[in-house]
């Protein structure tokens, strides 16, 4: 048995145990998962299901085998068909075998389902989130559920409409759910929150819903800062990126750039988050373009300080892969070991990654982690290193705080650290006036 749940961990493991529908919403980083294992032991739960994003499969069964006294028989469930015990059994499930094999899963009554990372069933398009809350999904097959994210709803309202549809608390399409709780640009897309609503909504979530900031109740844990950092643009790289392409590239990015100041100068500078949040697949190439302009002076800022032990490791997050490509080869040609993160890395390599990460660096392990935000945000622990740069962000801002969390938790000793590069001048100066407008938004329902 691992270390004895916190008194607030104990809250938590309560506060699920006495509901048949919760979200636990902690914080990033306040042990989450032991709180439900050990509320499954509460209730005597013989049948359990975790769905989970696949990579965070190893962890929950560790997890079991660390915090649950039961002696349940844990399956991972990779293969089609394959078999599961009729009682005592915790089987562990990506949501991608969930949207394969339902048929199969759905034969089963399962005393708790936990969906984990629950924000990934925010689409209400998505197999997997009709897999779990749509009629005949897993939820209808389920005694309890208990949903688990640290970010509810990364990017505003509507995201929320499945799990409180599937928990039975409105009965509100979804289209008049966004028209209720939502801000919509004339196609009716969500753009955000709306204000005079906004503690109606809270009503509705708190009524499920138990969350807890770090500051709140664990104000031991290290503080993480975000410092904007100003860089200068270099094009020393832009070449070993697409050759053939760059001119035609950067012709693209000049464009955009011209457009959105265009555009910004006809709006009043309280709509341009708005606009920004409706128009951010108009300058794709542009913000590609400024993350490869900023990895020179990133490049140069990780080599002065590794070289200088400045300091011990550092994490990178990135948004675009060439950044990460970029990275990954330039580093190691300077003698400093790194590993590298991204969506389609495979498993074994991504744990090779982070256990070499892990790895004291006087005992040869890596200095510097380059991660894809998003692959940076589930099921990983970073706090082995405390210094950070963020080269680029994420549109979502629960994306972005799912990633630099990851560095905080009770194996974390130091204050954390992360340097957020910018272009003066730039998109990027829009991008982090958007995501600040939504992150207090987001704050104004949760927090």
């Amino acid at each position: 048995m691992a270390d004895q749940l916190k008194f607030f961990q104990e809250v938590g493991r309560d506060y699920l145990a006495s509901k048949t529908r919760a979200l636990l919403a902690d914080q990033m980083r306040l042990g989450k998962t032991p709180q439900a294992i050990t509320a499954c032991d509460k209730v005597r739960a013989s049948k359990v299901l975790v769905a989970c994003p696949a990579i965070a499969r190893p962890v929950w069964k560790e997890h079991f085998k660390e915090w649950s006294s039961e002696g349940r028989s844990i399956q991972t469930l990779t293969n089609p068909g394959q078999y599961i015990e009729a009682e005592n059994t915790v089987a562990i499930a990506s949501y991608d075998y969930i949207r394969s094999n339902k048929a199969d899963l759905v034969k089963n009554r399962w005393d708790v389902l936990i969906p984990d990372e629950s924000h990934f069933l925010k689409s209400i398009n998505a197999q997997r989130t009709k897999a779990i809350f749509a009629k005949g999904g897993l939820g209808w097959f389920s005694d309890r559920i208990w949903c688990l994210s640290g970010t509810p709803a990364p990017n505003n309202p509507s995201e929320l409409w499945p799990i409180l549809t599937a928990f039975g608390l409105i009965r509100m399409t979804y289209y008049d759910f966004v028209n209720y709780f939502c801000t919509t640009n004339g196609d009716g897309k969500p753009t955000g929150a709306r204000a005079d609503h906004v503690e109606e909504l809270r009503a509705i979530i708190k009524k499920f819903t138990l969350r807890r900031l770090k500051k709140q109740v664990a104000p031991e844990l290290p503080e993480c800062t975000l410092e904007d950092v100003p860089v200068e643009s270099s094009t020393e790289f832009l070449d070993l990126i697409r050759p053939i392409e760059c001119d035609d590239m950067m012709i693209r990015a000049q464009g955009q750039a011209r457009d959105l100041k265009i555009a910004l100068d006809k709006i009043p500078a309280d709509q341009h988050a708005q606009y920004m949040t409706l128009n951010a697949d108009n300058y794709v190439t542009l913000r590609r373009v400024n993350a490869i302009l900023k990895t020179p002076a990133a490049f140069e800022t990780i080599k002065f300080e590794i070289e200088n032990n400045l300091v011990d490791k550092l994490v990178i997050f990135c948004y675009h892969r060439e950044p990460i490509k970029l990275l990954a080869n330039l580093l190691p040609a300077e003698g400093i070991k790194t590993g590298v993160l991204y969506g389609g890395t495979p498993e074994k390599k991504r744990e090779s990654a982070i256990k070499a990460f892990k790895r004291p660096s006087k005992e040869g392990g890596s200095r510097v982690l380059v991660c894809q935000i998003l692959a940076a945000g589930t099921a990983i622990d970073l706090s082995v290193a405390c210094e950070g740069i963020a080269l680029e962000e994420d549109w979502v801002p629960g994306n972005n705080a799912q990633a630099f969390e990851r560095m905080g938790g009770y194996k974390q000793t130091n204050p954390i650290s992360i340097r957020k590069l910018y272009l003066p001048d730039s998109i990027d100066v829009e991008v982090a006036r958007t995501l600040t407008r939504k992150e207090k938004e987001l704050s104004s329902i949760f927090d």
